[in-house]
This record gives structure tokens, sequence and C-alpha cells, in this order.
């Protein structure tokens, strides 16, 4: 004989589960949004001055942010947002622009997906791409760092 009538008990099993799980990702949701705290989005991780400039490293929730401070008024101006910020140079041969800034930038493709980055590029404090180079080694041997 069979079991017709356990096929309306397994429907309605997955929905009152798929129900509960919606709810339940639902009351997570508000929680995260209530105890969302502003402060801690963008957290510093590297503080440097250069030229008698202030710069401030941020970590963002997926990416890295380079900020210009204006000691006087404490406000900060955007100067690049890239995947991982690597380290400032005072000079570099073969380049003029001083100084600069090496750093992974992930490159995303125009129908979706991404590059992963396998090289460092280098901007100049204004955050225009200036060049790439292959690896810390090549760069080390070129490069006066701070």
């Amino acid at each position: 004989m069979k079991q017709w009538f356990l096929y309306p008990f397994s429907i309605l099993f997955i929905f009152i589960l798929t129900i509960s799980l919606l709810i339940g990702e639902d009351k997570a949701w508000a929680a995260s949004y209530k105890s969302f705290n502003a402060e801690k989005y963008g957290d510093i991780i590297e503080k440097y001055e250069i030229e008698n400039e202030k710069y401030v490293i941020t970590q963002e929730v997926t990416y890295q942010e380079l900020w210009l401070v204006d000691p006087k008024t404490n406000s900060r101006t955007s100067i690049k947002r890239v995947f991982s910020f690597g380290k400032f140079a005072k000079e570099c041969t073969m380049i003029k622009e001083q100084p600069i800034f090496f750093a992974s930038v992930k490159e995303y493709f125009f129908a979706g997906g991404w590059a992963e980055p396998t090289r460092l590029t280098i901007f100049d404090l204004k955050g225009n791409k200036v060049g790439i180079a292959p690896s810390y080694e090549y760069v080390d041997e070129l490069c006066k760092f701070y």
C-alpha cells in the first residue's frame, strides 16, 4: 500500500521550515541593523605623515581606503579605494611622481566576476595610476620606501 497520506505532511513540514527560517533571518537582520555601529565601520588600520601631510588608511567591508586628513578641521578627503594597500615610497627609478604608493587592485569584468590581483599598482598621492609592478622584490631594488 502506498503511503499517500505522507505527501501532504512532508509539504507542510517544508513550508513550516521555510517560514521559520525566513522569520529567523529577518530577526537576525533586524538585530544586526539595530546594533550597527558607524564608528566601527572604516576602522583606521594605519596612519602616516608624509611631506607634512597626514594620511590614514581605513579598512572598509570589502576594500581599504587612503584618506588625506586636514589637521585643522580633522576632515578627510578620499584619495583612493583599493583592494589592499601596500606601502609608500619616497621615490622610484623611472617614475617622475614623488612620493607614490603601492596597492593591489581587484579588477572586475564588465559582465560579472573579477580577476584576482596578481601585481602591484602604483599611484601618486592624488590617486592617479602611474604604473604597475610584478612584486615587492622587483620594486625593492628600484624604490626608496618610508
